[in-house]
């Protein structure tokens, strides 16, 4: 049987604030197992890979309407609008990732610029 978090664990293992955690669960982003012991909510283990969804999501600028959306697919009950949702969010994914490249290839050439002395040509490093 899997082990039972409260809020609290929950906020440790996720880096969310306990009232994160409680809102979440209010506007049914998560869902808590029945109260037991002393009225306190208890999640599933699952509910970390859930938050890391969700702060991702978040991050990548997504409303929490449209995790809603994304979640009722994880979770085998989607919408009507969640294709057209998944669509087009993979495409802003896919532009998200080409720009990440562009600034790695710029960032790895500043490297190469930076490891050359002012005379242009490359430092040595020296073994002992």
């Amino acid at each position: 049987m899997t082990r039972l978090l409260t809020i609290a664990d929950v906020a440790v293992r996720s880096g969310l604030s306990a009232s994160a955690v409680r809102y979440y669960n209010r506007v049914g982003l998560l869902t808590a197992h029945d109260r037991a012991r002393g009225s306190h909510r208890r999640f599933d283990e699952a509910v970390l890979s859930r938050l890391r969804f969700i702060r991702s999501a978040q991050r990548l600028g997504l409303s929490l309407g449209e995790i809603t959306e994304l979640l009722s697919i994880r979770d085998g009950a989607p919408s009507s609008a969640a294709e057209e949702l998944l669509h087009h969010h993979l495409g802003t994914l896919d532009d998200e990732v080409a720009l990440l490249l562009e600034l790695r290839e710029e960032i790895v050439t500043l490297l190469l610029r930076h490891a050359r002395d002012p005379a242009g040509t490359p430092h040595v490093h020296e073994s002992n």
